[in-house]
């Protein structure tokens, strides 16, 4: 296989993902940790959360490795994430509420990932 140089767009939208994943297991890694140190009372709720938030955040860095890397499995989730960003916003009355602009960058990366002709070379050449 020929191994092509990332686009610019890539780097950046695998930087994006790296970002966010730290950010989310960060986040909620220190929520336990504060919770238990704390003993607060909501603290099994804020484990159960993070049991389930955590590997979201996980998951977001396999995808910017799997982005970096030119992996295609890689390209269709984030083209997901930003087909149900799209989705998400119709259904929740359009940037109305402010927790709608998170969904923003998911479909700018997903469209840039759909549409850009050398993306798609790049992830059909690895």
């Amino acid at each position: 296989m020929e191994n092509k140089e990332v686009p610019r767009g890539v780097k950046i939208t695998s930087v994006f993902f790296y970002f966010v994943g730290i950010f989310i297991v960060g986040v909620w890694g220190y929520s336990i940790y504060d919770g238990l140190l704390t003993g607060d009372e909501f603290v099994i709720l804020g484990i159960i959360a993070s049991i389930i938030v955590i590997p979201i955040g996980v998951l977001f860095i396999i995808i910017g490795h799997g982005l970096k890397s030119g992996k295609n499995w890689a390209r269709m989730l984030t083209i997901f994430l930003g087909f149900f960003g799209v989705i998400s916003l119709l259904f929740q009355g359009g940037l109305q509420n402010l927790l709608n602009v998170y969904f923003i960058p998911f479909i700018l990366v997903g469209a840039y990932l759909l549409f850009s002709k050398k993306t798609k070379e790049f992830f059909r050449a690895q």
